[in-house]
């Protein structure tokens, strides 16, 4: 068909698109993976079906969409000529096609690609980079980058939506037009990408050796360490304001996306990082060393004199410990999943873990031994060293991997001086007047030292909300996330598509406004800035504290009621302060020495392992839970010390458990002091007032029951604190005695940031209503 009759054709289904809407159906079997050999069939004979029978009475979206349903339904040709026409109507004022499927560069070269080869002998990958090289070759660094660089962001996500979209209409045997064409969306999407990524990945490589230029480099220390460096810069000659990550990862390179906003970025290595073995010790020169590192980096040629700091892990680290010295030069930071050495690595709560030795291990040793990179190996030793009953002072020799850094730390259980002079002190933080951002995540494991890190900052600094000086971000993402980016969902989580966001992207966007003054994220408009999961909306406050401004209490009641299974309810009345719940824990059984943590979220049956549960009553409005959880324990314990865990659930409407932010694990010693160990008086009633180093933000659905889980830590990855009141560390199996037994009770409560929601879930933070006066005052009666 020439072009001619295919535009007449076009008007004509443009006049008959525009007469009525679609209130047509069509027959669908939804494939049950996106890479089954069937999604292309059955995608393709849908597109047939509806193509004939499309209507829309938009002349641009009909185009838009027609142009769709002819792409999956392998009308190339006509395609083509509906592109065409669409065009067209853009260049005569229409509104432009939004990239729905890729960036229109990467889209355009795609069709182009297609309409070349299809029913030819071409290749098609040829064809197409061909005409993504010319498309690249006229745009700005940071336009190019993008380009590049977006097929990759976020790959699962197209399998993922594509996958989610199937299983939504997997039990109706008819879908609507909206449907048919939401699933072709999707599907087109996920075919882009396969057919693309290799190429575009090869392309972005060719670009960064095109734009940009590295360099090795080398400088002293005072002491005369010799740290090595790695640079990566426009090759366009100017003085820039230079990005450090300062990182133990010999492997680490300069991120493209960096140079690609007009940085100088520079990767130093700790002087640990190139040693094979021997005298190596982590966290122990990063203060000075990065310090150093900054100022070196301000003097160079390339540099304006200005040093931003970034990173994740160690890094993340690196760039705090680094100001803790205060280097003239140093002008912003942005972390997440921050190690804090001392305060959530290598113990969390005090607690060391198992996973400490591993890492000690991956890091003073030069070549893998024993094959100590493998998981099979670490979860042998879990196991083995768990049902021996051994001191966790003896776990590297029992792996066979005698480490003596792991046995330093081990000799500072209490954030003691060891530890201290690692990161900023008071004063310190009081003299950081510069701008720091720090992510993090409801469900990561760090977010206790990420969090840390940030009440310090804006604590002792003041001015500092006032001056946007201190910035937090956090969304339903756990440590993954943190260090790449965001997935559709997490452990049966699905993430709201408002979470689902490039963190890389913001940090730098972040950068650019301190830097060259552009825009701040609207994201980031805040102090404080969380995503309520369920609602897709972030919520902006001045403060964590105004993120908490109220609470619930609940009273951990012994005793169920109406046959719940659980050991007590939460109550927002007291009860009898005397009756309590009992919880055992016989640490001699060891007949579960392969048990493993799972990473689900959201389970079928509630994660109870040696711990009690308390219930609530069903919440008879939709409410949401935005801060941090605190409580008063009042119990008494035959040991004279133990290690509890605590960990908030919803139980919702379907029977299904949904874990609402991290566990938290504590030693019971170190809860009023973490410097200093308050053994606790076996035998004897006392109190014990916690707070949760979390925080939540979460929305709950009416019906649904909250559950708090109140336990005993006692597992094969992680130290084992028999109650003896000796240094946990040389305790073994021999000191169980009698089993551990805790009274809980009536006076224990914990306190809730719930409050309740309103009917529009986009509301401001500030339309929410005042938590406490919605409760209900009943025991038998739903929270309000």
């Amino acid at each position: 068909m020439n072009r001619r009759l295919l535009a007449a054709c076009t008007a004509l289904l443009l006049a008959c698109g525009s007469a009525r809407a679609n209130p047509q159906t069509f027959e669908f079997k939804a494939p049950t993976q996106v890479d089954a050999p069937t999604t292309a069939i059955a995608l393709r004979d849908l597109a047939e079906r509806v193509l004939p029978v499309y209507e829309d009475k938009d002349p641009t979206r009909f185009l838009e969409n027609l142009f769709i349903i002819q792409l999956v339904a392998q009308d190339d040709r006509a395609a083509i000529e509906t592109q065409h026409s669409l065009k067209n109507r853009q260049s005569h004022g229409a509104p432009a096609r939004p990239a729905v499927m890729a960036p229109a560069a990467l889209f355009d070269a795609w069709v182009a690609a297609h309409d070349a080869t299809t029913g030819k002998h071409g290749n098609f990958e040829a064809a197409f980079t061909q005409r993504l090289s010319v498309a690249l070759r006229p745009l700005g660094d940071l336009r190019a980058f993008e380009l590049t660089h977006s097929n990759g962001a976020l790959p699962e996500s197209r399998a993922t939506d594509l996958q989610a979209a199937f299983d939504a209409v997997r039990t109706s045997s008819e879908i609507t037009t909206p449907q048919a064409l939401h699933l072709m969306r999707l599907y087109l999407r996920y075919r882009i990408h396969q057919q693309t990524r290799a190429a575009v990945a090869a392309l972005a490589l060719q670009e960064e050796h095109r734009r940009y230029t590295t360099e090795a480099l080398r400088f002293k220390t005072r002491d005369g360490a010799v740290l090595r460096a790695r640079l990566l810069q426009s090759r366009a000659k100017a003085r820039r304001p230079v990005l450090l990550e300062f990182t133990l990862d010999r492997t680490a390179r300069p991120a493209a996306e960096c140079a690609a906003h007009g940085y100088a970025c520079l990767v130093v290595y700790t002087r640990d990082a190139f040693i094979r073995r021997g005298r190596i010790r982590p966290f122990w020169y990063v203060p000075r060393d990065a310090a150093a590192a900054v100022e070196w980096a301000a003097r160079q040629p390339w540099s304006d004199g200005r040093v931003g700091m970034y990173g994740t892990g160690y890094s993340a680290f690196a760039a705090w410990a680094a100001a803790r010295h205060l280097p003239p030069a140093l002008t912003a930071i942005a972390t997440s999943n921050a190690m804090v050495p001392g305060i959530d690595f290598p113990t969390q709560g005090r607690i060391f873990e198992n996973a400490a030795l591993r890492w000690a291990t991956n890091h003073t040793h030069g070549t893998a031994q024993h094959g100590e990179h493998r998981e099979d190996f670490w979860q042998s030793l879990n196991a083995r060293w768990y049902a021996k009953g051994s001191p966790y002072d003896t776990l590297d020799t029992l792996a066979g991997l005698p480490n003596g850094v792991f046995q330093r730390w081990l000799g500072h259980p209490s954030f003691d001086a060891h530890w201290q002079v690692l990161t900023p002190d008071t004063k310190a933080f009081a003299a950081l007047d510069i701008p720091t951002l720090t992510v993090t995540g409801t469900f990561a494991a760090n977010a206790s030292g990420d969090l840390y890190l940030f009440r310090g900052h804006a604590r002792h600094r003041p001015d500092t909300p006032k001056r946007n000086r201190a910035t937090l971000l956090i969304g339903p993402w756990d440590g993954d996330a943190l260090r790449d980016h965001p997935r559709p969902a997490l452990g049966g989580l699905v993430l709201d598509p408002a979470a689902r966001i490039n963190l890389s992207a913001l940090r730098f966007a972040w950068f650019d406004h301190i830097f060259n003054r552009t825009p701040r994220p609207a994201l980031l408009k805040a102090a404080v800035n969380i995503e309520v999961a369920g609602t897709n909306h972030w919520q902006h406050a001045p403060s964590l504290a105004a993120l908490d401004a109220g609470t619930s209490r609940f009273y951990l009641t012994p005793g169920a009621k109406n046959n719940l299974p659980a050991d007590g309810q939460l109550t927002p009345d007291r009860g009898e302060a005397d009756r309590s719940t009992t919880l055992k824990v016989d640490f001699k059984t060891r007949d579960d020495a392969d048990w493993q943590p799972t990473g689900a979220l959201v389970t079928h049956e509630l994660p109870q392992r040696h711990a009690v549960a308390f219930r609530s009553v069903p919440l008879d409005h939709a409410m949401t839970l935005i801060g941090s959880t605190s409580g008063h324990l009042d119990f008494r314990v035959n040991k004279q010390d133990m290690d509890f865990t605590a960990a908030l659930y919803a139980e919702l409407p379907d029977g299904r458990y949904r874990l609402l932010v991290h566990p938290m694990q504590q030693r019971a010693s170190y809860v009023k002091d973490r410097e200093n160990r308050h053994l606790l008086r076996a035998g004897a009633r006392q109190t014990l007032d916690f707070s949760s180093p979390y925080v939540a933000a979460t929305a709950l659905p009416t019906g649904s029951r909250l559950v708090f889980v109140l336990g005993i830590s006692k597992r094969p990855d992680q130290q084992i604190n028999y109650g003896t009141g000796d240094d946990v560390a040389v305790e073994s199996i021999r000191n169980a005695g009698r089993p551990l037994e805790v009274r809980w009770y009536g006076g224990s409560y914990i306190d809730l940031p719930l409050r309740q929601a309103k009917p529009d879930p986009g509301a401001d933070s500030s339309a929410i209503s005042k938590p406490g006066a919605a409760i209900s005052t009943g025991s038998q009666r739903s929270i309000h």
